[in-house]
């Protein structure tokens, strides 16, 4: 009989929530990284028009 879900240790499981929360945290950077990017460009681009 092979289960399905394998118990796995707490350690396991703690260590891939943690993985999983630094690539959220790394695209939530890269995100907000190309928005102030995006922002800089349109400032650049309409600051000579005002």
């Amino acid at each position: 009989m092979h289960p399905r879900h394998p118990r796995r240790s707490l350690s396991e499981n703690f260590r891939e929530l943690k993985m999983q929360e630094a690539m959220e945290e790394r695209s939530l950077l890269a995100f907000g990284w190309r928005k102030a990017v995006v922002q800089k460009w349109a400032i650049a681009f309409i600051s000579p028009l005002l």
